[in-house]
Protein backbone atom coordinates (compact mmCIF):
# COMPACT_ATOMS: atom_id res chain seq x y z
CA UNK A 1 0.00 0.00 0.00
CA UNK A 2 1.42 3.37 -1.01
CA UNK A 3 1.58 6.37 1.28
CA UNK A 4 -1.33 8.03 -0.61
CA UNK A 5 -3.50 4.92 -0.30
CA UNK A 6 -2.70 4.62 3.39
CA UNK A 7 -3.59 8.29 3.93
CA UNK A 8 -6.92 7.86 2.08
CA UNK A 9 -7.70 4.70 4.04
CA UNK A 10 -6.99 6.40 7.39
CA UNK A 11 -8.98 9.49 6.34
CA UNK A 12 -11.99 7.38 5.33
CA UNK A 13 -11.85 5.40 8.59
CA UNK A 14 -11.65 8.67 10.56
CA UNK A 15 -14.65 10.00 8.60
CA UNK A 16 -16.75 6.86 9.24
CA UNK A 17 -15.87 6.89 12.96
CA UNK A 18 -16.97 10.53 13.20
CA UNK A 19 -20.16 9.91 11.18
CA UNK A 20 -20.97 7.06 13.57
CA UNK A 21 -20.30 9.17 16.68
CA UNK A 22 -22.34 12.07 15.28
CA UNK A 23 -25.28 9.83 14.34
CA UNK A 24 -25.28 8.08 17.72
CA UNK A 25 -25.09 11.41 19.55
CA UNK A 26 -28.00 12.92 17.61
CA UNK A 27 -30.21 9.84 18.05
CA UNK A 28 -29.40 9.45 21.73
CA UNK A 29 -29.87 13.11 22.64
CA UNK A 30 -33.15 13.36 20.75
CA UNK A 31 -34.40 10.15 22.39
CA UNK A 32 -33.44 11.40 25.86
CA UNK A 33 -35.07 14.78 25.21
CA UNK A 34 -38.31 13.16 24.07
CA UNK A 35 -38.33 10.70 26.99
CA UNK A 36 -37.80 13.42 29.58
CA UNK A 37 -40.17 16.00 28.07
CA UNK A 38 -43.01 13.70 27.04
CA UNK A 39 -43.42 11.26 29.93
CA UNK A 40 -47.15 10.85 29.39
CA UNK A 41 -46.80 9.82 25.75
CA UNK A 42 -46.55 6.13 24.94
CA UNK A 43 -43.31 4.69 23.55
CA UNK A 44 -44.93 4.45 20.14
CA UNK A 45 -46.00 8.11 20.22
CA UNK A 46 -42.47 9.12 21.26
CA UNK A 47 -40.94 7.17 18.40
CA UNK A 48 -43.35 8.74 15.91
CA UNK A 49 -42.48 12.20 17.27
CA UNK A 50 -38.75 11.44 17.09
CA UNK A 51 -38.79 10.03 13.57
CA UNK A 52 -41.03 12.89 12.40
CA UNK A 53 -38.51 15.35 13.88
CA UNK A 54 -35.58 13.70 12.12
CA UNK A 55 -37.33 13.52 8.75
CA UNK A 56 -38.71 17.06 8.92
CA UNK A 57 -35.24 18.40 9.77
CA UNK A 58 -34.03 16.73 6.55
CA UNK A 59 -36.81 18.36 4.50
CA UNK A 60 -38.20 14.92 3.66
CA UNK A 61 -41.56 14.14 2.10
CA UNK A 62 -42.89 10.88 3.51
CA UNK A 63 -45.87 8.76 4.46
CA UNK A 64 -46.31 7.30 7.94
CA UNK A 65 -48.19 4.00 8.11
CA UNK A 66 -49.14 2.18 11.31
CA UNK A 67 -50.25 -1.45 11.39
CA UNK A 68 -50.68 -3.96 14.19
CA UNK A 69 -47.14 -5.26 13.70
CA UNK A 70 -45.06 -2.30 12.60
CA UNK A 71 -44.67 1.41 12.02
CA UNK A 72 -43.42 2.36 8.56
CA UNK A 73 -42.14 5.65 7.17
CA UNK A 74 -41.85 5.71 3.37
CA UNK A 75 -39.67 8.56 2.14
CA UNK A 76 -40.64 9.87 -1.26
CA UNK A 77 -38.19 12.74 -1.42
CA UNK A 78 -35.50 14.03 0.88
CA UNK A 79 -33.73 17.27 0.02
CA UNK A 80 -30.83 16.66 2.41
CA UNK A 81 -30.10 13.09 1.26
CA UNK A 82 -30.48 14.09 -2.39
CA UNK A 83 -28.04 16.97 -1.93
CA UNK A 84 -25.54 14.73 -0.15
CA UNK A 85 -25.74 12.20 -2.97
CA UNK A 86 -25.49 14.67 -5.89
CA UNK A 87 -23.24 17.45 -4.59
CA UNK A 88 -20.03 15.49 -4.55
CA UNK A 89 -19.53 16.31 -0.88
CA UNK A 90 -19.96 12.62 -0.14
CA UNK A 91 -18.80 10.39 -2.95
CA UNK A 92 -19.98 7.15 -1.34
CA UNK A 93 -23.75 6.78 -1.80
CA UNK A 94 -23.91 4.44 1.20
CA UNK A 95 -22.87 7.18 3.65
CA UNK A 96 -26.22 9.07 3.75
CA UNK A 97 -28.04 5.75 4.25
CA UNK A 98 -25.55 4.79 6.96
CA UNK A 99 -26.05 8.11 8.78
CA UNK A 100 -29.86 7.94 8.60
CA UNK A 101 -29.75 4.34 9.81
CA UNK A 102 -27.56 5.14 12.83
CA UNK A 103 -29.64 8.13 13.93
CA UNK A 104 -32.92 6.19 13.66
CA UNK A 105 -31.52 3.02 15.30
CA UNK A 106 -30.17 4.89 18.32
CA UNK A 107 -33.30 7.04 18.67
CA UNK A 108 -35.59 3.99 18.76
CA UNK A 109 -33.29 2.05 21.09
CA UNK A 110 -33.07 5.03 23.47
CA UNK A 111 -36.87 5.31 23.64
CA UNK A 112 -37.65 1.58 23.72
CA UNK A 113 -34.85 -1.04 23.61
CA UNK A 114 -37.40 -3.83 22.97
CA UNK A 115 -38.13 -2.51 19.48
CA UNK A 116 -36.10 -3.15 16.37
CA UNK A 117 -35.75 -0.90 13.35
CA UNK A 118 -34.78 -1.46 9.75
CA UNK A 119 -33.78 1.31 7.33
CA UNK A 120 -33.61 0.22 3.70
CA UNK A 121 -33.09 2.00 0.41
CA UNK A 122 -35.59 0.86 -2.20
CA UNK A 123 -36.16 1.46 -5.88
CA UNK A 124 -39.71 2.81 -5.60
CA UNK A 125 -39.32 4.85 -2.44
CA UNK A 126 -36.21 6.72 -1.51
CA UNK A 127 -35.99 4.97 1.87
CA UNK A 128 -38.24 2.84 4.05
CA UNK A 129 -37.91 3.03 7.84
CA UNK A 130 -39.71 0.19 9.59
CA UNK A 131 -40.03 -0.07 13.39
CA UNK A 132 -41.03 -3.54 14.55
CA UNK A 133 -41.92 -5.13 17.86
CA UNK A 134 -43.07 -8.56 18.93
CA UNK A 135 -46.43 -6.78 19.07
CA UNK A 136 -46.90 -3.05 18.80
CA UNK A 137 -49.27 -3.19 21.76
CA UNK A 138 -49.02 0.24 23.32
CA UNK A 139 -50.85 -0.65 26.51
CA UNK A 140 -47.71 -2.22 28.01
CA UNK A 141 -45.41 0.70 27.20
CA UNK A 142 -46.58 3.19 29.85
Amino acid sequence: MTHDHLFLFKSFNYFIINVTKFGKHIGEELGRFINSNMPFCSHLERIIIGLNSILRSMDAQYDCLLSETDLTFKLKRCALLAEMETSGLISDLKTPHYMLNIICQVLVQTIDPALSIQVTKTTGDLYVIKVMAPALDDSASN
